[in-house]
C-alpha cells in the first residue's frame, strides 16, 4: 500500500491502534475489544443470508444519493403546497432547462394636448401609453436552493429598430405574515371602545424587483437569486413613440438555474394571469 493511503487509514483508525517500540502498529485494548464485538455481531449473519459488502466510498455515494432524493422531494412538496391557490393557466413542471419561443407586442405612446386652465391658452403635451393585450409575458419559476443563479439567454428574432429591445425584469415573491385582530365591542354606544381578544394571522405577498435588463439582439444575463423560493420574470415589449399600430416582436428564450457550478432542476410556470401586482411593484 502506498504511504499516503496507509497514513490516511491509520489516522482513520485512531485510538484503535498503538505504535510499538519497534515502529510497528498493533491493536490497542480498545481495538481488541472492537474486533471481538464485531466478530460476535457478524457470526449469526453467516447462517442466514450472504453478506453484501460495500466499500466506504459506495456507502458515501449511497447516502448522498438518498439525501438528494429526500431534499428534492421535500422541496417539491413545499413548492406545490405554497402554490395551491396561486392563479395560473398552466400547471407547474420541474425542468433542468426551459426553452420557449413566443412574442410580445409594442406599447404605443401618443401625444395628447391637455389644457390645464380653460381660461388661458396654455396647454401642455402629455404622453399616453396604450398597452396591447400581449405587451407583457410573465414566467413564474422557483429555485430549490439559496444563493443560486438564474441564467437567461434571450434572442430577439425580429427587432423593431436598431437598439430597440425587449425589457426583462425579475421579481422576488416574498411571503410574510400580517397580523390582524378581531374582538367585540365593550360599549355599544362607543364605537371606539373595542376589545381585540383574538389574533388572526394571514399571509401576504410582496414583490421586490431584484434585477432588470434589456435584450437587443442575442444576449445572456446572470441574475443572483438570494433565497430558495418563487420568482417572476417579466418580458415586456418596447415602447413605440407615436405608433400607428402594434408590432409583434418574436423572441426565443432559454432559462437555467446554476448552483455551485452545476445546473439544478427548478419549477417553471409560464404566462401568469395575475401579474398586475408585479407591474405596480
Amino acid at each position: 500500500m502506498e504511504s499516503p493511503h496507509l497514513t490516511y487509514h491509520l489516522e482513520g483508525l485512531g485510538s484503535l491502534l498503538v505504535k510499538t517500540d519497534d515502529g510497528k502498529y498493533a491493536l490497542s485494548a480498545l481495538g481488541m475489544a472492537a474486533v471481538s464485538m464485531m466478530k460476535q455481531a457478524e457470526e449469526p449473519r453467516n447462517t442466514a443470508f450472504p453478506r453484501v459488502s460495500f466499500s466506504p466510498r459506495k456507502w458515501k455515494l449511497l447516502t448522498l444519493t438518498l439525501a438528494m432524493i429526500i431534499i428534492v422531494l421535500s422541496a417539491a412538496f413545499l413548492f406545490e403546497y405554497q402554490n395551491l391557490t396561486a392563479p395560473s393557466n398552466q400547471p407547474s413542471s420541474m425542468v433542468d432547462k426551459y426553452s420557449v419561443t413566443s412574442s410580445v407586442e409594442t406599447a404605443l405612446a401618443k401625444n395628447e394636448t391637455s389644457k390645464f386652465d380653460p381660461t388661458s391658452n396654455i396647454s401642455s403635451s402629455i404622453a399616453i401609453a396604450i398597452c396591447g393585450p400581449g405587451h407583457t409575458k410573465v414566467y413564474s419559476l422557483s429555485s430549490l436552493a439559496d444563493n443560486s443563479t438564474l441564467e437567461i439567454e434571450m434572442q430577439v428574432l425580429n427587432p423593431l429598430a436598431q437598439g430597440t429591445g425587449i425589457s426583462l425584469t425579475v421579481f422576488a415573491d416574498t411571503i410574510h405574515p400580517t397580523v390582524a385582530y378581531v374582538g367585540t365591542l365593550i360599549n355599544d354606544s362607543d364605537p371606539l371602545s373595542f376589545n381585540a381578544s383574538q389574533q388572526v394571522v394571514q399571509w401576504a405577498h410582496s414583490y421586490d424587483m431584484i434585477w432588470s435588463g434589456t435584450a437587443v439582439d442575442r444576449d445572456k444575463f446572470s441574475v443572483q437569486l438570494p433565497e430558495a423560493g418563487s420568482y417572476y420574470l417579466l418580458v415586456r415589449g418596447p415602447l413605440e413613440w407615436n405608433g400607428t399600430d402594434y408590432h409583434t416582436i418574436e423572441y426565443k428564450m432559454t432559462l437555467q438555474i446554476q448552483y455551485q457550478e452545476n445546473y439544478v432542476p427548478f419549477f417553471i410556470r409560464s404566462e401568469q394571469e395575475d401579474y398586475y401586482p408585479l407591474l405596480l411593484a
